[in-house]
């Protein structure tokens, strides 16, 4: 469980980085995260363009593979 957990953690901060990278200044205090059932990251992030969300979803699913983070 250990293990899983740790790995969440770090899959959530490295998607926060890159999210960053696509809009500083949104990203600060209105990035919320969830993990499903299915250890799914779920980020939603309040004032993007959906030009920011693609861009967000695409690097999460270029570094961690499709189905493990959903941006919305």
């Amino acid at each position: 469980m250990y293990l899983a957990v740790s790995e969440e953690n770090s899959r959530k901060n490295t998607a926060y980085g890159l999210a960053q990278v696509v809009n500083r200044t949104k990203v600060g205090d209105s990035f919320a995260f969830s993990f499903d059932v299915a250890r799914v990251l779920r980020i939603s992030i309040a004032g993007l363009t959906a030009p920011e969300r693609t861009a967000i979803q695409n690097a999460c699913d270029i570094r961690f593979g499709p189905g493990k983070v959903v941006v919305s």
